[in-house]
């Protein structure tokens, strides 16, 4: 079996922690040596926690957040203002019946 792992530091990360499970041999199975590894990785005290984006990232996140929550209440309003009128299409329109009775 061949697992590859990135470059980024996740991987690289996991991988460390795969090796360490590899070089004490405390598995059962590819099942058990996976879980293990997300476990002590995840749990690990040298572990980045998921909350830690750097700064400038979460703050460029934070106003694509408030210009979408924007544009979408410019678009309630303008929905609101003047509510959609659905065209009937004449062809449709025949067909209806047609289709009612199939």
């Amino acid at each position: 079996m061949l697992v590859k792992f990135t470059a980024v530091e996740a991987d690289q990360s996991l991988l460390r922690t795969v090796e360490q499970l590899l070089d004490s041999g405390s598995y059962a199975s590819f099942s058990d040596l996976c879980k293990a590894a997300l476990r002590l990785m995840l749990v690990s005290a040298d572990a980045e926690p998921a909350d830690s984006i750097p700064n400038p990232d979460l703050a460029a996140l934070r106003q694509q957040v408030q210009q979408l929550a924007e544009r979408l209440t410019q678009l309630e309003e303008k929905m609101q203002a003047a509510p959609a009128v659905a065209e009937v299409d004449p062809l449709l329109s025949r067909l209806a019946p047609l289709l009612e009775d199939f």
